[in-house]
């Protein structure tokens, strides 16, 4: 005898009409009873939609760090070289009377608010999300440097310098803090063991963008006048950031929340200020900087002022951000091999070393070329391992909220430090280096210092691995 046959009847819409389904009882049946074997054993085994996910440690996350090294491409590479800019407005008729002091707040500024608008940014990244934030800091580095180029039309001094205010330092900037912000702490999102490697290819673009633009931008210079060279960059600049930035992803997303706990979250996680070692992280990053960008931005300068001409000049700067970027990745490699912490203490320390013993010295080309390669191998290891080192001391999960903060202290060092250092040049009478070279080292070795309190404060072992 056949099974009996349950049949359900759904209405449809149009009156008149409707339609059989048909459900085999045998089968429904089945399906009941299937169901309520199921235990709490069998419900502990399905995935949690809140699991973060382990670290692949490569596939996508190359095409990440690629993405991120094209972001530090175009941002810190064209800020590298704000020194071979500086010595032509200096040098320009319609910028004479503008002293360096003001030239070099304009590219401090724009330096500083890379790192200004973290909370700014983290809003944009969760109402938009991430590549819309990207994108949109893409096309206002590329328009600030197109806007920058006009300046050097006006006739009036101080107009030139609102001018270039408003463009390389506000919008430019701005512009950089949404490429930077937004994607710094991505490439640390795919990898674990291989995180110091990853975040320190990632960090090279910088110095590979200084090594190709110091040059490009001073021959540009030459033959076509400051101008063309600025609109020239903005192009450079819209093509690589729209690529960065429809290639970069995420890897982690975090779990969504109910509404009344995403009112309640607050910017920052006060735990974070209380984890061990994070303070001294926060006090070598401020007092750190004040020395990382003075040679970037005084070596054609300095270089001239011995008798070298511009082009070497700008030469130099692209061997100190080519160096540079080779030594970010080694700084990775050593950082993973014994400790982040412990590989930024020593490189630090020994950056601020080669200003006293090399740099001081540095009368003739060929010493100036030993300091800019001794310089550039060892001073790219903040950037390096600044990511991988905040991790360690707050763990991944809380990441993104301590950079921010880490980068919040990056701002008054990176906008103060150039027109400090011209400062004290000009104190002199503009005629020796002397006093900004010491500056420069002093602050390095003293961020050094403050660096071993995170990791005694890490563990208390001098020879641990921190």
């Amino acid at each position: 005898m056949s099974n009996p046959e349950v049949t359900t009847v759904i209405s449809d819409p149009l009156p008149l009409y409707h339609q059989s389904i048909k459900i085999n009882a045998d089968s429904l049946s089945q399906l009941l009873e299937s169901d309520e074997q199921l235990d709490a054993a069998s419900l502990k085994s399905v995935p949690r939609h809140d699991t973060i996910p382990a670290a692949p440690d490569g596939g996508y996350g190359w095409v990440v760090v690629l993405s991120q090294f094209l972001f530090n491409f175009v941002v810190f590479g064209t800020n590298n070289i704000w020194g071979v800019y500086q010595r032509s407005f200096f040098q320009t008729d319609h910028i004479k009377g503008a002293t360096m002091v003001q030239l070099s707040f304009v590219g401090g500024v724009g330096l500083g608010l890379i790192f200004l608008f973290g909370p700014v940014v983290g809003w944009m990244q969760t109402r938009f999300g991430t590549r819309s934030a990207l994108f949109l800091g893409t096309i206002l580095m590329a328009l600030g440097l197109e806007l920058s180029s006009l300046a050097t039309q006006a006739r009036e001094r101080m107009f030139i310098i609102w001018h270039l205010f408003l463009s390389l330092s506000i919008m430019w900037g701005s512009g950089c803090s949404l490429l930077f912000l937004g994607s710094v702490a991505i490439p640390a999102q795919w990898f674990s063991k291989k995180r110091a490697l990853a975040t320190g290819l990632a960090s090279s673009g910088s110095g590979f963008g200084g090594l190709v633009f110091a040059p490009v931008a001073q021959a540009l210079i030459d033959r076509y006048g400051v101008s063309w060279c600025l609109r020239i960059m903005g192009f450079v600049t819209l093509a690589l950031g729209l690529f960065a930035s429809a290639t970069m992803k995420t890897f982690q997303k975090p779990a969504a929340r109910p509404a009344t706990q995403a009112r309640r979250r607050h910017p920052f996680d006060p735990a974070i200020m209380s984890a061990p070692g994070f303070k001294w992280l926060l006090a070598f990053a401020f007092v750190n900087l004040f020395g990382f960008i003075i040679p970037f931005y005084f070596l054609p300068a300095y270089a001239t002022s011995i008798g070298v001409s511009a082009q070497t000049g700008a030469t130099l700067v692209a061997i100190v951000s080519g160096v540079n970027a080779m030594g970010r990745i080694l700084s990775g490699f050593l950082g993973d091999a014994i400790g982040r912490i412990n590989a930024g203490m020593i490189l630090v320390f020994l950056s601020g070393i080669t200003c006293f013993a090399i740099w001081t010295f540095a009368n003739t080309f060929a010493v100036l070329l030993v300091f800019t390669i001794a310089y550039g191998l060892l001073g790219g290891a903040y950037w390096a391992l600044i990511t991988p080192m905040t991790a360690e001391v707050v763990g991944l999960a809380k990441l993104p909220g301590a950079l921010s903060i880490v980068f919040l202290t990056n701002v008054i060092p990176l906008i103060f430090a150039g027109p400090i250092a011209s400062a004290i040049y000009t104190s002199t009478g503009s005629t020796s280096y002397i006093g900004s070279i010491l500056f420069t080292g002093s602050v390095l070795c003293a961020g050094a210092m403050l660096l071993s309190g995170t990791k005694l404060a890490k563990n208390k072992n001098i020879w641990a691995k921190v």
